[in-house]
Parts: structure tokens; C-alpha cells; sequence
């Protein structure tokens, strides 16, 4: 969440923190794909060790795709936050904590990305590189993936960052961000162009950021109610009710190349935007504020939440280090899973105390034109 604004819209903010809760559940979620995804090549290549639960209900690891979804809609919320700060920032001062935020972590990791593909003899061509440093794509009608190909999220928080930076400033700066959104992503329902930077702009998806600013609406006029927390547990209810019989029966195919082309975007902000925004509501509703008690699993998964980006960023560097120098039978495929899963996190956890952190307090000390006071970076918005 932005200091800044939490600040500027008083007690009511703060007592959102469950956000980064949120957000520990979403990388989670991304981290478990890709660790399935793991154990899913090792027994392409014919390894001869026990598949497993995971290799047998593939759908339950693919499911974790929709961390992306949740990520989209908690990004509407905390927009919609900041736009309705008593005190908005300046264009200026937003667009660069935007870009500190993003872009220099995310070098980092592609660097590291690199590097490892480098050891390892692998080819990188020349516009995955480039698309690397732009983090959108740099051609019209053509989708190059960066070299760390979850990169490919970022360009459309990016987007829609530039949409809320237009919508700064303006007398109604939330409903001119939604407005614009919801044109942009209907419009592209039925004439999608083609992958490429202008399918940045004009895609489904991000009819989930329009998700997560309607959530902050409703959680903005309901939030004050006695009835506040009861209705906030029965949505968390009602919203995992439809999301969890998903893990078992996929209602489309989860790769991210088709949200790229638009073939399943619109499904996505469906089946998986519109219940996680369900769930986002009922659990800002519900949310006891900055008194609340939490057990060591709950800190646990709030420092998840606040690392999610570090985490995000740097677990294909961690599994991409397992694939190649573990020994291909070293375990059965859910330990493999497990154990990717912990490393993954665990590292990404150590890269936001010690990479990300010191990173951020450095940026936040840059001034920008002639403001003298430091820009507080230390939260996470992706």
C-alpha cells in the first residue's frame, strides 16, 4: 500500500494491511505453477520416480495461474486508494515511485535470470533482451517475452499505472481511471488486436483492475458498518466457494500466451477476477484493523505478502537452479514440489530483506524536480 496515501485517508487506510496478506497468497499461489510445472518436466523427460499427487491432478498445480488474477485485482484496489487520497501525489512523484517500484528490481532479477541461462549455455535472443530492459513490448503487432518471462504482468500494471497517472489530478480521478479502463479492455472484448504493444492497452485482463477498484468502492462505503465483518466473512466464503472447484476442473487453458492473444482473457476476468474480487472484499471487510492479533503463521504470510514482489521475481532463478544441477531422481515429485515451493519462497523472502529493502530506501532517497522530502517506496503496489 502507498504511505502516502494511507496517511492522507486516516484511520480508514490503515486498517487494510490485510492487502499484503493477499498478496502472500497470490505469489504462493504463482510459485506453486511453476514448482508443479517442475515436477511436470523432470517426468516428461522420463525420470523414473513416483509422479506423484501433483503430476496426477496437474489442474490443482495450473490453478495457481490465477495468483496472477489476484494480483490484478489487489492492484485496482490500492489505485483506487491512492486516487482517493485526501492529499493525491503529483504526476511526477507518482510516475516515479511507480518506476522505483517496478523496474530497477526487475532488472536485478533478469540480470540474475541471465546469467544463470549464460552459465548454463543457453541462447538468449536479442529482443527478449530488449524487451527485458523496456518491460513492454517494443514492437506494435508482435509479443517478444522478456528473458524473465514473468516480466510479462508488468506491462500491463505499467499500463494501467499510466492510466491512473492521467487520471491524477482530474475532479472525478476514479471514475476517469475506470472509465478508461473499462473502455479499453470491453473494446477489446470483441475486435482484440493483435500480441503486441497495443494488445498492452486494449486487453480483457485488465477489466480485473476494474475488479479491484470496484472491491475499494464498495469497501469504502460499507467498511464503517456494524455488519462489516460478519458480511466480510461470508463473501471470503462464497468467493473461495467458486474458486475452489476450479483446482479441480479447469475451466480454461491457464497459459499465459493466451492472455497475451486475448483467447482466454476474458474467461480469466470471469472465473477468476470477479470471485477473488469476492474474496478481496470480504476480507478488507472483515479485517480487525491495526489491533488485530496475529499468530505466527499470519506474520508468516504478511511477510510472504510484503515480499511478494522479491518472491515473484526471483523464484525461476531458484527453480531454474534445481532443474539443472539437482540430480534428475533425487526425490519423489511432491517432495520436489515442496521443497521448490520453500526454497522459492525462502529466497525470495531473503531478497526483499536484503536486496529489495536497502534498494527501495536508497530510491526513496532521490528527490524528483524540486521536492526535497523523500519518496516513501517501501510498499508494494505489484
Amino acid at each position: 500500500m502507498n504511505r502516502s496515501a494511507a496517511a492522507a485517508d486516516g484511520g480508514r487506510t490503515r486498517k487494510v494491511g490485510v492487502v499484503q496478506d493477499l498478496r502472500g497468497i497470490a505469489v504462493m499461489l504463482v510459485v506453486l505453477v511453476h514448482a508443479t510445472g517442475l515436477a511436470h518436466l523432470r517426468e516428461s523427460r522420463g525420470v523414473d520416480v513416483p509422479s506423484g499427487f501433483f503430476a496426477a491432478h496437474s489442474s490443482v498445480g495450473q490453478f495457481g495461474a490465477c495468483g496472477v488474477d489476484l494480483f490484478f485485482v489487489i492492484s485496482g484496489f490500492v489505485m483506487a486508494l491512492l486516487l482517493s487520497a485526501r492529499r493525491p501525489t503529483t504526476r511526477t512523484e507518482f510516475l516515479y515511485k511507480r518506476f522505483a517500484r517496478i523496474a530497477p528490481l526487475f532488472w536485478l532479477a533478469s540480470l540474475l535470470f541471465i546469467g544463470l541461462n549464460w552459465v548454463a549455455g543457453r541462447q538468449i535472443g536479442e529482443r527478449a533482451l530488449l524487451t527485458s530492459l523496456t518491460i513492454l513490448p517494443t514492437r506494435i503487432f508482435h509479443y517478444d517475452w522478456p528473458t524473465l518471462f514473468v516480466g510479462w504482468s508488468l506491462a500491463y500494471e505499467l499500463v494501467f499505472y499510466g492510466i491512473v497517472a492521467i487520471a491524477l489530478k482530474q475532479s472525478h480521478p476514479r471514475a476517469i481511471a475506470a472509465a478508461t479502463v473499462g473502455t479499453l479492455a470491453l473494446a477489446s472484448v470483441q475486435h482484440p488486436p493483435p500480441p503486441g504493444l497495443l494488445a498492452i492497452f486494449a486487453n480483457p485482463i485488465q477489466l480485473e483492475f476494474l475488479w479491484g477498484m470496484a472491491v475499494f468502492g464498495l469497501w469504502h462505503v460499507f467498511s464503517d458498518s456494524r455488519h462489516a465483518r460478519p458480511v466480510g466473512l461470508t463473501l471470503m466464503l462464497i468467493g473461495g466457494g467458486l474458486l475452489a472447484p476450479q483446482a479441480w476442473h479447469l475451466p480454461f487453458a491457464t497459459s499465459y500466451l493466451l492472455i497475451i492473444n486475448s483467447d482466454t482473457s476474458i474467461q480469466r476476468a470471469i472465473f477468476w477476477g470477479l470471485p477473488w474480487a469476492v474474496v478481496a472484499l470480504g476480507a478488507v471487510l472483515s479485517n480487525p484493523g491495526p489491533a488485530e492479533s496475529r499468530s505466527g503463521a499470519r506474520s508468516l504470510l504478511r511477510l510472504t505478502g510484503e515480499a511478494s514482489y522479491s518472491i515473484y521475481l526471483v523464484h525461476l532463478s531458484v527453480m531454474f537452479l534445481g532443474e539443472t544441477l539437482l540430480p534428475s531422481n533425487i526425490m519423489p515429485a511432491d517432495m520436489l514440489v515442496a521443497s521448490t515451493f520453500v526454497c522459492a519462497c525462502a529466497a525470495g523472502i531473503a531478497a526483499h530483506l536484503w536486496v529489495e529493502r536497502p534498494l527501495l530506501a536508497a530510491l526513496s532517497r532521490a528527490k524528483i524536480g524540486r521536492r526535497t522530502r523523500p519518496v516513501l517506496l517501501t510498499s508494494s503496489s505489484s
